[in-house]
């Protein structure tokens, strides 16, 4: 899970400008857009100090606490004068896709189904996807069972993909 960070009360004042944020649990991204990494979340009503923002003015890269990254101005309320903010390069790291898988599911040795199991994987959380059948009924996994940094095939409707950077998957089986 991401970090939750806060800034003090009146921290922002003597800004000339500051965004407040308009929804809650706002990503804050490594990058000004939805295929970035997610680096915080933050609640609705929460001051950010503006350190820049990207050539179209649709996404500002900002501070809370001790966290810096990109929030989308659609969902951020501009306070005071942001005229003079610069222009900051997006040095961020792209997403890599992911399987959210939804309950506890066997990670299998090849895309087969009652194939020989590698381990259990927990439900309600992401894995890495490093791979996929040339039909994409299975994705192949990267997992952690009992300690070890493990791969396997899981049937891809046990979960749901995340691939907002529309990363290539490759054929690996």
């Amino acid at each position: 899970m991401p970090p939750r960070p806060s800034n003090p009360d009146n921290l922002t004042t003597g800004q000339p400008g500051y965004l407040i944020v308009n929804t809650d649990n706002l990503n804050i991204r490594s990058g000004d857009g939805p295929e970035y990494t997610v680096v915080g979340v933050v609640d609705g009503g929460t001051e950010l100090i503006v350190l820049g923002r990207n050539e179209n003015r649709t996404w500002w890269y900002v501070q809370v606490a001790d966290i810096k990254g990109w929030v989308i101005g659609e969902l951020s309320i501009v306070r005071g004068d942001l005229t003079n903010i610069p222009v900051v390069p997006v040095l961020g790291e792209v997403a890599r896709p992911s399987l959210y898988v939804f309950v506890e599911a066997t990670l299998f040795t090849i895309p087969v189904e009652g194939a020989l199991g590698v381990c259990q994987i927990a439900g309600d959380r992401d894995y890495y996807v490093i791979g996929r059948t040339v039909s994409s009924v299975w994705l192949e996994l990267e997992a952690t069972c009992d300690g070890a940094t493990v791969t396997g095939w899981v049937k891809a409707e046990l979960g749901g993909l995340r691939n907002a950077a529309n990363s290539f998957i490759p054929v690996t089986d």
